[in-house]
């Protein structure tokens, strides 16, 4: 099973993200701090043969990315990355998720 994390899923780019990767991907881990927007996307994206799990964490404080490494323990061989937060894309996660999507189109991306 192939998962995603999707940092900054409660809004924004990291949003957009989470429904292009949900094409590509068995399993979607969304974080960020607001839980009834990760939930109503969660909701949104939910479909036979994806799961989707969500964590409200705020990844500005040790104790968010703690969270999520707590989190995301045992998926690193299956972990792929997408990071808008600043602590773990520069270096608080593990070397194997350290991974971005490539632009495909203006509409869609590939993963690594």
């Amino acid at each position: 099973m192939a998962w995603a994390l999707i940092t900054g899923a409660s809004h924004g780019i990291g949003r957009d993200v989470a429904r292009l990767a949900a094409d590509d991907v068995s399993g979607l881990l969304l974080t960020g701090r607001d839980e009834g927007a990760l939930q109503a996307l969660a909701a949104e994206l939910l479909r036979p043969g994806l799961q989707v799990e969500v964590l409200a964490a705020d990844l500005a404080k040790p104790e968010g990315v703690q969270a999520v490494i707590d989190w995301t323990r045992g998926l690193a061989s299956s972990l792929i990355c997408s990071s808008t937060t600043p602590a773990l894309a520069l270096g608080a996660y593990p070397e194997t998720c350290r991974l971005t999507p490539k632009r495909r189109s203006s509409k869609s991306m590939s993963w690594p």
